[in-house]
């Protein structure tokens, strides 16, 4: 199962991956890209480009709901989220077809399957059941950009249903009436503001004294007066204490006070994708943090 010989293999071929792969790859450079899913990653497939497509269309139902300010009377506006979601899968399909075509075109090769470390000199790369499809010993170096997954808070299982993480959000077809978001950072924001414009309920609960933290906190508080405006909720310097979920989801928070919703959305940030890549074989420092590097990464 040994292979030619490469230059760079590359596991996980997300924004960091297939970008590194085209740029090695016009500077001479045999590649060999891992990727069990389509190439472009979460940006691609479930982030960025995703839920930006979806921005647009709301923004879009809010500039024709205040058309009347300009003039212009637009007697209904409503918006489908499966129609919104179809134009979102559209432009997703598109642009993986376009990464494709640049690895393609600029010969970097792409290996369907999942990628991990056999040692530190070889890379194994396996289906989806486990098997073993290939090895690739000893190329001149190998690249980690495995991504990240949603994280999770301890106690507080994402039931799959009626407590969401943020790739279930967008699996979504039709808009909850109510939404409870825990975790006000940027994504959970953006959550807020796309399913508010779809005329959910929407609450968000944050544990920090503003929204976006880490970022400046200015910003978080212009967002946080944008929320009000629009009659998004917004629950700050408060933790959840205990949820339950059935036919909806009842929320205990550290007030005493108990929020429902249909829904819940978990946005408490991301976590690593380090299992099942053979870090311990190859003897790779690491953290749950991530990947321990130097100064040249």
């Amino acid at each position: 199962m040994s292979s030619e010989q490469y230059d760079l293999v590359i596991i996980g071929a997300g924004p960091g991956g297939y970008v590194a792969a085209i740029h090695a790859a016009q500077k001479g450079l045999k590649v060999a890209l891992v990727e069990a899913r389509e190439p472009g990653g979460v940006c691609l497939h479930a982030g960025c480009i995703p839920t930006k497509a979806m921005i647009a269309s709301a923004d879009l139902l809010r500039r024709a709901r205040a058309a009347a300010q300009w003039g212009v009377e637009i007697p209904s506006a409503t918006a489908s989220l499966a129609n919104i979601a179809a134009r979102r899968d559209r432009i997703v399909r598109q642009l993986a077809q376009g990464v494709r075509f640049l690895l393609q075109k600029n010969g970097v090769e792409l290996i369907a399957g999942r990628g991990s470390l056999a040692s530190a000199g070889s890379v194994e790369i396996r289906d989806n059941a486990g098997q073993v499809l290939r090895v690739i010993d000893q190329p001149q170096a190998i690249l980690l950009a495995t991504g990240s997954h949603p994280a999770e808070l301890p106690g507080l299982a994402v039931d799959h249903q009626n407590i969401l993480n943020s790739n279930e959000m967008l699996a979504l077809k039709e808009t909850p009436a109510d939404l409870l978001i825990l975790g006000g950072g940027y994504i959970g924001c953006e959550f807020a503001s796309l399913f508010a414009a779809l005329g959910a309920k929407v609450t968000v609960i944050e544990a920090m004294p503003n929204l976006l933290p880490g970022m400046d906190t200015e910003l978080g508080q212009t967002l946080e007066r944008s929320f009000k405006r629009v009659g998004i909720q917004v629950r700050l310097n408060t933790r959840v204490q205990a949820v339950q979920a059935g036919q909806g989801v009842q929320a205990t928070l550290s007030d005493g006070q108990v929020v429902t919703g249909a829904k819940m959305l978990v946005s408490v940030g991301r976590t690593p994708n380090l299992a099942d890549i053979g870090l311990e074989k190859a003897g790779v420092a690491h953290t749950p943090k991530g990947i321990g590097v130097d100064g040249f990464l």
